[in-house]
């Protein structure tokens, strides 16, 4: 039983990885939160899986302060 959950976790976070378009190195800047096992898969392993990073922003829903922190942080791809 452990292996299938092992499976279902690479899985996952392949799938994860191809929806987002994360490529080897890529920065994420992340503003949603970590509820659901997809949440973790998308913002923390995913991005560590390609040798990424991860910037999380919390409580910012203005558009232009998010759009200068990923331009001042290099993020490659933005996940709201």
């Amino acid at each position: 039983m452990a292996e299938f959950g092992a499976f279902a976790l690479i899985l996952g976070l392949a799938l994860s990885i191809a929806q987002l378009g994360l490529s080897a190195g890529a920065r994420v800047l992340c503003t949603r939160d970590w509820v659901t096992q997809v949440d973790w898969l998308d913002t923390v392993l995913a991005p560590l899986s390609v040798g990424g990073s991860l910037v999380y922003v919390r409580n910012c829903s203005d558009e232009g302060v998010l759009t200068r922190r990923a331009e001042q942080e290099r993020a490659s791809v933005r996940i709201r």
